[in-house]
């Protein structure tokens, strides 16, 4: 049974399942008449709701599109787990389209159990899947932490106070930022209070001083160092030199 998907061509062997997101188009190729296949769709609310909501099982439904490139969901079963999803299946299916109490419910525990079976089936994908649950982790970390840089950069310019903020240390926080982003968390704070800085220089006319107050530097010569070290000029330099060059940079 040959398939196309779009990320690519797939073919799916007795014994075998996959896991596609739901915005991915699955398209037939070539089918065997004599092969028999299941298939489930679902919703984000069913995973939502009940007692799916433990990590593994998260981060495997992950429908993020950068996420995804980091396994290929394809389960190879033997005969004897492969017969024990088969009836798995068709519990799901035979309570889908019973009217008894609670049905949902029990649909969901049976969803549930499958799922375990198919996660514990394969050691590897597991190994994997504490990957992305990592890397899922860290890309979190870093939106807050930039978040938070946004809000409060004319506060707080230390990569400590954010670690503090976000509950991790300075060194764990500065060593994810790195790992996500190319830059070190300082890095990050510091372009974003240069580029505030750039702006108020070049597009008003507060003075320097005050751009420096506003941006909560504790000395107008701290403020000029700051700027020398970004850009290579003072305040009054930049203003007069490098203001009308961005200026020209950022209309063209």
């Amino acid at each position: 049974m040959r398939l196309r998907s779009d990320v690519s061509n797939f073919e799916l062997l007795p014994n075998q399942l996959q896991f596609l997101r739901p915005d991915q188009g699955l398209h037939l190729i070539a089918y065997d008449k004599a092969t028999e296949y299941y298939k489930i769709d679902f919703s984000k609310d069913f995973l939502s709701q009940g007692m799916l909501k433990e990590t593994l099982i998260e981060n495997l439904f992950n429908t993020s599109r950068e996420m995804y490139p980091l396994y290929v969901p394809i389960f190879k079963l033997n005969v004897e787990r492969g017969q024990v999803m088969r009836k798995m299946f068709e519990r799901i299916q035979i309570e889908f389209n019973s009217d008894q109490p609670m049905h949902e419910q029990m649909i969901r525990l049976l969803f549930m159990e499958m799922v375990l079976e198919i996660i514990r089936s394969d050691e590897h994908f597991v190994d994997l899947l504490a990957m992305r649950i990592d890397h899922s982790r860290n890309k979190q970390l870093t939106n807050k932490f930039t978040a938070l840089v946004n809000l409060h950069f004319d506060k707080y310019k230390s990569v400590q106070r954010y670690a503090d903020m976000l509950f991790v240390t300075a060194k764990h926080l500065s060593e994810v930022v790195k790992e996500e982003t190319g830059l070190t968390a300082l890095n990050v704070i510091h372009n974003k209070v240069f580029a505030e800085a750039r702006s108020m220089l070049c597009r008003t006319e507060l003075s320097i001083k005050e751009i420096s107050d506003r941006l909560d530097f504790d000395t107008g010569s701290h403020f000029s160092r700051f700027i020398k070290q970004c850009s290579g000029y003072n305040p009054s330099d930049y203003r007069k030199i490098q203001c009308s060059i961005d200026d020209r940079s950022y209309l063209s």
